[in-house]
């Protein structure tokens, strides 16, 4: 991604308006639009596509749907191509339009986009009804080609913020996260919105992840470091977590969105910097973000241990996100352990108020619109000229880019209905902190957390295997539905302690944990999605224990902490279970925050499966790909010991690589050239079969076989 630029700069308006009044506006009777200059056809912007939502509890609001394209129809520059929404009234919106995933040949660009438009919605519909929007297309036909009387193209450079917005961006230290330490020692870290939207030019750790006429949202990345100022001297850490804030402002709208990653992940990759090695066990009092006096911090989700706001000095307040726990005792963040929030902060309002509808609107993802199919006929087959995730032509759902199946012949009434209450469940069970009693919430609240799932992280069965999830949601339009994923991803990563950051808050990277010896390249430890006994280059055996053992010898741990600890990520043979709702968000919401966790899972899979030996003395791991690459030269076209392991990090990798920005599949690219020649070499000659292997359960281990569940 890209340095944060100046995101709101000006640029002159185009003298495309004065030339408009040249072209007549005619409708198509296939709903497309053509326009005439005095002399020949100039072009035709073509409908194609429909996107539906419930009705929002505003009549204005920021729609953001995404779309599967063809081949060739936007790029990273879109040099004169263009989106519109069409509403019910006939009004015509230019969409920002952000790229979601990409076509692997680079010269066909962008292969799922989303668009974004402040629309407006018949003040009589009622809340709740669908509401449709036609999206419309504009490839210009030549160098002279205009857009017709009512398109008008938004300035792309700027963006029209609220100035009580404008001043919250502007004012610095205006949004802080702080934490305090079982000693209680305090440390902070500024959320450096001010550089990010208004381009002060000050370094910042940060990416613009969206940015337009429409919105623009920042990756904000920060280290919570000691205030020198406790009470205890000389029983500070180095520095306590690490936060990403993903921060949205939307044209016009009285509010942010602000969602939260708090991880306990640092690499440890740079020598000499301290603020990114690993802390182990990191035991602490509260967690809180700090606003000006005049804003409400709105909850996606509430639960018990989100805290009242209280005054601060200098015309702030506190808002405990992890409020203590009664009695004295601390919370705990096992290593690399990270967890989420989704917040919406708004200027004071009473509910029912316009600013605080268009609050709910954001929390609830009010605004979120879903892609169509074209109608079902009553006879014969479906047109399918939309571009949709049905389309053969635009089936760019997920990796594995199938046109999904059609649910005509279910009732839509009873699917939404099952969504909503699937969604209030959940919602009600992570707001009260009880368990279900059984899959998939069996476990109760655990202080800051509250893990989806068993402990185990090689569950036995197939609950969550799934190679399409979020079928349902797509067909159906389902607002609570994509929520409902929200909800399960943020307590699939209160139990995925795998986090692993950099400094500059990306996730670690494999090319530097390589090293160069005399017998070659080779990474100087054994890693499976985590780190395993043997060498320790992250510094994970060198982690201050001080803190912990003050704790343990004064009581002070929380009594959930081993039951928390029973926890285990979700292993790479069942890594589906983690990936799935990520993929929904992804391909669904263009979540900025969902994608990130996607390309943490693939750097993951690179560690553990590279083509390197593990020691400087020519160590192999048998979990690795180095060693399939032996097995496969030694014996081509047989078969090799590939399963759902590999199957599961494939599809980890091939998500990171659809969604990734152009420099990193430059990157990563050789790495996948070498996947591709392992499989071609290892599958069978014979039956075509990839999976070849002596399994013990079977036979003793004497014969090779292929497991038909792998």
């Amino acid at each position: 991604m890209p340095r944060l630029p100046r995101a709101v700069r000006a640029r002159c308006t185009s003298a495309l308006a004065a030339l408009l009044s040249l072209f007549t506006l005619q409708a198509c009777s296939n709903g497309d639009v053509e326009f005439e200059s005095q002399n020949e056809l100039v072009m035709t912007p073509q409908v194609v596509g429909r996107f539906e939502l419930a009705c929002p509890q505003t009549t204005v609001f920021p729609l953001e749907g995404t779309l599967p394209v063809p081949p060739g129809t936007w790029f990273e520059t879109p040099q004169g191509r263009a989106f519109f929404l069409r509403g019910p009234d006939g009004a015509v919106v230019h969409a920002q339009t952000e790229i979601v995933s990409r076509y692997p040949d680079a010269a066909q660009g962008a292969d799922v986009v989303q668009l974004i438009a402040r629309v407006q919605r018949p003040p009589a519909t009622a809340v709740g009804a669908t509401l449709g929007y036609d999206v419309i297309y504009f490839q210009p036909q030549g160098s002279h080609a205009l857009l017709p009387p009512g398109y008008a193209l938004g300035n792309e450079a700027s963006i029209e913020l609220p100035d009580v917005v404008t001043n919250l961006l502007g004012q610095s230290g205006a949004l802080v996260v702080r934490a305090r330490d079982a000693y209680d020692n305090q440390y902070a870290a500024l959320i450096d919105t001010h550089s990010a939207f208004l381009g002060s030019g000050q370094a910042t750790s940060g990416v613009m992840t969206r940015n337009g006429h429409q919105v623009q949202q920042a990756r904000l990345y920060s280290i919570l470091q000691p205030v020198l100022a406790g009470p205890t001297p000389n029983t500070f850490l180095p520095h306590l977590f690490s936060v990403h804030a993903y921060v949205s402002a939307y044209s016009k709208e009285r509010a942010l969105t602000f969602d939260l990653r708090v991880s306990n992940g640092g690499s440890g990759a740079d020598p000499v910097d301290p603020l990114d090695d690993p802390l182990g066990r990191e035991y602490f009092k509260s967690l809180e973000l700090i606003v000006p006096n005049g804003w409400l911090v709105h909850a996606a989700v509430e639960d018990p241990y989100l805290g009242t706001a209280y005054a601060l000095p200098g015309g702030f307040k506190a808002v405990p996100l992890v409020k203590p726990i009664a009695g004295g005792k601390m919370h705990v963040m096992p290593s690399q352990a990270q967890f989420q929030r989704r917040l919406v902060l708004a200027p004071t309002a009473a509910p029912g108020q316009p600013d605080w509808k268009s609050a709910q609107v954001l929390l609830r993802r009010e605004q979120l619109a879903f892609c169509r199919p074209n109608a079902l006929p009553a006879s014969g087959t479906p047109s399918e000229s939309w571009w949709s995730w049905w389309n053969p032509a635009t089936a760019r759902y997920f990796p594995q880019r199938h046109a999904l199946p059609r649910l005509d012949h279910i009732a839509l009434a009873p699917l939404l209905a099952q969504q909503q209450a699937d969604l209030d469940k959940l919602v009600a069970h992570v707001q009260s902190g009880a368990s279900y009693g059984a899959l998939p919430v069996p476990s109760p609240g655990l202080g800051w957390a509250h893990p989806w799932g068993v402990a185990y992280g090689g569950m036995s069965g197939g609950d969550e295997i799934v190679l399409w999830e979020g079928i349902e949601c797509a067909w159906s339009a389902s607002n609570a539905g994509y929520r409902l994923f929200e909800l399960a991803h943020r307590m699939n990563n209160d139990r995925q302690a795998v986090a692993l950051f950099d400094r500059d808050g990306e996730p670690t990277r494999f090319e530097q944990w390589v090293e160069q010896g005399p017998n070659g390249p080779y990474v100087d430890m054994f890693f499976y999605m985590t780190l395993k006994p043997g060498n320790d280059p992250f510094g994970f055996d060198v982690a201050p224990t001080f803190q912990e053992q003050y704790v343990l010898a004064n009581g002070l741990a929380p009594d959930w902490e081993d039951d928390l600890a029973l926890y285990e990520p979700h292993d790479q043979q069942h890594l589906v279970r983690y990936l799935r709702c990520a993929q929904v968000l992804s391909w669904l919401g263009n979540d900025a925050l969902a994608k990130d966790d996607l390309s943490m899972q693939a750097q993951l899979v690179r560690l553990s499966y590279h083509p390197y030996y593990n020691s400087i003395y020519n160590h192999v791991s048998d979990t690795g790909l180095l060693y399939d690459q032996k097995e496969v030269a030694l014996h081509p076209h047989s078969g090799f010991d590939i399963g759902r392991g590999e199957g599961w990090a494939f599809q980890a990798l091939n998500s990171a690589y659809a969604l990734a920005e152009p420099q990193w599949r430059a990157l990563t690219r050789p790495y996948f050239d070498q996947l591709v020649d392992l499989v071609a070499t290892g599958q069978s000659s014979c039956t075509g079969i990839l999976q070849s292997y002596a399994y013990e359960k079977i036979l003793e281990g004497k014969y090779h076989a292929r497991q038909s569940i792998e």
